[in-house]
């Protein structure tokens, strides 16, 4: 975990002192956080009902929903699902607002003013996110917009605390594949062709769950991708290529011997004859 403090001097704070330190505490916070954002853009994106692999697809509105997700991932997986009387929830006993971005700053609303906000922060083009934590005081927020919600200045930008910073977040294989990739893969007539297309033209890179989902959608969203991975596998070995997948134990051992680290919700693509001793 990475905690690169803040530029200004800050003033004392014993309550976020006691949050930062209860987070910091929590196993594998970065790991586990990066699996709770890609949940959360998954569960926005439906790409089982609607194809879609990017956030760039979404609408303002389902943008902001992201957010709402995001929240609610961590309230779950690191809080309890505690709520605060007024903040989202409560940690270390203190009341603190969770919010999302997906670009460079945050719009605080009036009632947060001077709370304890943590922060999120979705770059899916750079495949990144960060996680940071400051005391929303009036001082470090801009000008009111329309709905009278308030940015952070420059100032207040650097006075977040950072907790995670620009750690690596999965994103979808399509977003760094050339167009005319993608666009072969979502040709295919069949559900069962687009998954087998999808792992023949990308190799060596994690395929994500959500992409499989996505590629092999059909209308009536009879999607099982288990299966759908199992058939690409049998066929692609006659080819010359290893399908392995994360959700196996013995195949994601193997991913990581042949120097493919995977996680159980990833999927990847190699030539048979690559061992790690082999250039990549």
């Amino acid at each position: 975990m990475t905690n690169a403090g803040t530029t200004t001097q800050p003033l004392p704070d014993p309550e976020l002192d006691a949050v930062l330190a209860e987070i910091e505490n929590i196993p594998d916070f970065q790991g586990k956080t990066a699996g709770v954002i890609r949940k959360a853009i998954d569960n926005v994106l439906q790409g089982d009902r609607t194809r879609r692999y990017s956030i760039s697809q979404l609408t303002p509105e389902e943008k902001k929903h992201i957010g709402t997700q995001v929240e609610r991932g961590l309230k779950s997986d690191f809080f309890q699902d505690r709520a605060g009387k007024v903040s989202d929830t409560t940690i270390a006993d203190v009341e603190v607002d969770i919010k999302n971005t997906i670009g460079d700053n945050w719009m605080i609303p009036p009632e947060a003013v001077g709370r304890l906000c943590l922060l999120t922060q979705i770059d899916e083009k750079s495949a990144k996110y960060s996680v940071g934590l400051i005391r929303a005081r009036d001082e470090l927020l801009g000008k009111e917009n329309q709905d009278k919600k308030k940015s952070f200045s420059k100032e207040g930008r650097k006075s977040i605390s950072w907790i995670v910073k620009d750690a690596s977040l999965p994103v979808s294989a399509f977003l760094i594949s050339p167009p005319t990739i993608r666009d072969g893969i979502f040709e295919k007539s069949s559900g069962q062709a687009r998954v087998t297309e999808l792992f023949r033209q990308i190799q060596a890179a994690p395929i994500h769950r959500s992409d499989i989902e996505a590629v092999a959608a059909t209308k009536d969203r009879q999607v099982d991708v288990r299966a759908r991975v199992r058939d690409a596998k049998t066929k692609l070995h006659q080819e010359g290529l290893l399908v392995l997948r994360g959700w196996n134990r013995v195949e994601n051992d193997e991913a990581r011997r042949r120097g493919y680290p995977i996680d159980r919700k990833q999927c990847i693509s190699i030539p048979l004859q690559n061992r790690p001793d082999t250039p990549k």
